[in-house]
């Protein structure tokens, strides 16, 4: 169980504002220290397979959560796995709010598609 100073710390890491507690990014922290403490509980008893079962709840709820902000809001994505440690943050994926830019890894081509209200898919290349 996650104790009030640490996850006051989570919170205070990347909180938007004094009284912000529910911004994914901050939700993605509380989960991160939380996972901490119990891949070292279930380091120390290998029986106990209702905490393993947890952890890997609390990591597919972390993954959710950073796929979201991933999608809504790349920098802040990239900021919240820099600062946590997490991972490397995808190169081959940029999103923005109108739609996504897909970077093909085999050629030089970059694929832009966007979905649009008045034709159902709307697909632009342009080559570097």
């Amino acid at each position: 169980m996650i104790t009030k100073d640490n996850k006051a710390q989570a919170i205070e890491k990347l909180a938007r504002s004094k009284n912000d507690v529910g911004s994914p990014e901050v939700q993605v922290s509380i989960l991160t220290e939380r996972i901490k403490e119990v891949t070292e509980h279930v380091k120390a008893n290998k029986h106990d397979f209702m905490a393993k079962r947890g952890l890997i709840q609390m990591v597919g709820q972390r993954k959710k959560l950073l796929k979201y902000l991933e999608r809504t809001d790349f920098e802040t994505y990239k900021a919240t796995v820099a600062k946590l440690g997490l991972r490397k943050y995808s190169k081959n994926r940029h999103y923005s709010k109108g739609g996504f830019l897909l970077l093909n890894k085999n050629s030089s081509e970059r694929v832009l598609k966007r979905t649009d209200i008045s034709r159902p898919f709307l697909e632009i290349r342009v080559f570097l």
